[in-house]
């Protein structure tokens, strides 16, 4: 098993504000990360993406669980993992990658509105633009009735 490094921490905020930080490529972007998937799962969802190859690893897997726990409180699991299996040291990399990702998500928190109190409204769409969840930001297929991504109805 590859070195890693995990942490939980709740946070006083709607899930649906997580879903808004986390479904939006510029949080990735923002700390060099590559995302790779997103899955719902019950009571909220899983993320991954990926660090780059660097001097002191061969990248890292990062897991992002957000888990409801009731209106206004969601619960994230941060989980860092050298992406070479036999790399057994992770020279405090994956518990960086932790904290770093956890402190980037609550600034990006700070100016985010929480949809309970401001539900999000949905954009206007033309039909020659793509189509995007308000709530989580993944892309819908025009006919969609409901998200792939979140399971929330198409406004």
């Amino acid at each position: 098993m590859a070195a890693n490094h995990t942490e939980t921490y709740t946070l006083n905020v709607n899930i649906q504000a997580i879903y808004g930080i986390l479904g939006d490529p510029r949080f990735y972007e923002g700390y060099k990360l590559t995302f790779l998937s997103s899955a719902p799962v019950q009571n909220g969802a899983k993320y991954r993406c990926s660090t780059n190859v660097n001097f002191s690893s061969w990248g890292e897997y990062i897991d992002i669980d957000v888990l409801f726990v009731n209106e206004n409180t969601t619960q994230i699991t941060i989980k860092s993992e050298c992406a070479m299996p036999t790399q057994f040291v992770g020279w405090g990399k994956n518990k960086k990658n932790v904290t770093d990702i956890y402190n980037y998500l609550v600034s990006a928190l700070s100016g985010y509105q929480n949809p309970v109190n401001n539900p999000p409204q949905a954009a206007p769409q033309t039909s020659g633009q793509p189509k995007f969840c308000i709530y989580c930001g993944a892309p819908l297929n025009r006919a969609a009735k409901f998200c792939q991504s979140c399971g929330k109805p198409v406004a």
